[in-house]
C-alpha cells in the first residue's frame, strides 16, 4: 500500500489565488477609485468635475494600454469611466437646479 507524503496543510496542494499570472494595470483601479469618489462629492461640484475628468482620462489611458499590452482588468477601467461620467452629470444637474431655483 502506497502512502502519499504528508503535507503541512491541504492548502499546500493548491495554487495561491494571488499568483494567478494575469497582467493588471493600476491605472484601471485608479480610474475606478476616482470615478467612485466623484459621485458622492457632486455637492462640491468643482471637486466632482475634476475627479470625474481625471477618472475618464486615466480610464481611457488604461483601456488603450490594455489593448496594446494585454492587461486583463479592462472592465475596471470601463467602470471608472462610467462612474466619472456619472459624477460629472450629477454635478451639472446640481448646477442646473441651482440656477433654475435662483432665477425664479
Amino acid at each position: 500500500m502506497r502512502q502519499e507524503p504528508a503535507t503541512a496543510s491541504p492548502l499546500d496542494r493548491h495554487a495561491s489565488p494571488v499568483a494567478d499570472g494575469e497582467r493588471k494595470t493600476g491605472r484601471a483601479v485608479a480610474s475606478l477609485v476616482l470615478g467612485i469618489i466623484s459621485i458622492p462629492t457632486f455637492f462640491f461640484w468643482p471637486v466632482s468635475v475634476t475627479l470625474g475628468i481625471l477618472a475618464i482620462v486615466i480610464g481611457t489611458m488604461a483601456r488603450n494600454d490594455g489593448r496594446r499590452m494585454g492587461y486583463t482588468n479592462m472592465g475596471t477601467a470601463k467602470a471608472g469611466i462610467i462612474c466619472g461620467i456619472a459624477g460629472i452629470v450629477l454635478s451639472i444637474g446640481l448646477i442646473a437646479v441651482a440656477v433654475a431655483v435662483s432665477s425664479s
